[in-house]
């Protein structure tokens, strides 16, 4: 149970860390084509 709830713990984590890199991501092509 204690397992399973760290796993589910870590996906999420994983699932954030992957929208914030996304987001990043968003910003710097957002920036970039303003420059251009």
């Amino acid at each position: 149970m204690v397992r399973q709830n760290l796993a589910k713990r870590c996906q999420s984590n994983y699932l954030i860390l992957l929208l914030h890199l996304m987001l990043q991501c968003l910003v710097i092509v957002h920036l970039f084509g303003s420059f251009t």
